[in-house]
């Protein structure tokens, strides 16, 4: 490893790395759901400078977890001596990283005790998928004053709404019922993101009494073809062992070359 002379981390800020970070979106193969995106954007930014020159950076979340690492090409000979630093003076214990960041997950996999999958991350696969089990006149925006209600009947989906933030933050969010004769099949949410703005994430539940019915696919459609009349494209994930979520979005058009990996040190 080559370790440079006169490096100094600084503590910075998201906005002040900002024009790193677009750097580092682009040397991205692929795009990350809004979890990883909360983690990015609540974590404490560090410059990393030689010289006095920024040459990248890296953020950490809540002290201990390392949710950014980024040198720029031209320096990355130094990254391996860079990143080991890193680990050590700030005691860093794990790291979220998305398999389309191969600098990052190249320096965690060097270093790693243990590495456990966390989700999968898909993307529209262009492929023509058969029509939606349910009708779209079934499907339905869900005002405000109704999502304390939505977060009880699917015991705490929901609950990470904060309504205040929604507000102050001025984001979209929209929640969405799938319901037959009254009776609620599942619920769809679409969420603007703050990294990946040509995208929405997008989820569903479906209640467990109507599952394996095509509620889920026709959730996952539907929400697909909102995002197309806005100008944006869908952004879903699950958790990796959820794997009748998995089937849901793969019927329904999408696929995943990226996952979430913790990478624990």
């Amino acid at each position: 490893m080559k370790s440079p002379q006169n490096v100094l981390f600084m503590s910075s800020s998201y906005y002040e790395c900002r024009r790193m970070f677009l750097q580092y979106l682009e040397s991205l193969s692929g795009v990350y759901d809004n979890f990883l995106e909360d983690h990015i954007l609540d974590s404490n930014f560090y410059e990393i400078r030689i010289d006095g020159a920024m040459i990248g950076y890296f953020a950490i979340h809540k002290d201990v977890l390392l949710t950014q690492f980024y040198i720029q090409k031209r320096n990355c000979i130094y990254a391996q001596s860079l990143f080991d630093k890193v680990i050590k003076e700030y005691s860093i214990e794990t790291a979220y990283v998305p398999t389309c960041d191969e600098l990052f997950l190249s320096l965690c996999i060097e270093n790693h005790k243990e590495i456990e999958i966390q989700a999968f991350i898909f993307e529209e696969s262009g492929v023509d998928v058969r029509p939606p089990e349910f009708s779209k006149s079934n499907f339905r925006l869900v005002s405000e004053d109704r999502w304390a209600e939505v977060n009880e009947i699917t015991r705490g989906f929901f609950e990470e709404i904060n309504t205040d933030k929604v507000k102050k933050d001025g984001l979209l969010f929209e929640i969405y019922e799938l319901s037959v004769r009254d009776e609620v099949l599942g619920y769809g949410l679409r969420e603007e993101v703050r990294v990946f703005t040509d995208y929405n994430a997008t989820g569903m539940y479906v209640m467990p009494e109507h599952r394996e019915k095509g509620a889920g696919r026709s959730i996952i459609i539907y929400l697909k073809n909102i995002c197309a009349e806005n100008g944006k494209k869908p952004l879903p994930g699950c958790w990796y062992y959820n794997h009748n979520s998995k089937s849901t979005l793969e019927s329904s058009g999408f696929v995943s070359k990226t996952r979430l990996l913790k990478v624990s040190f």
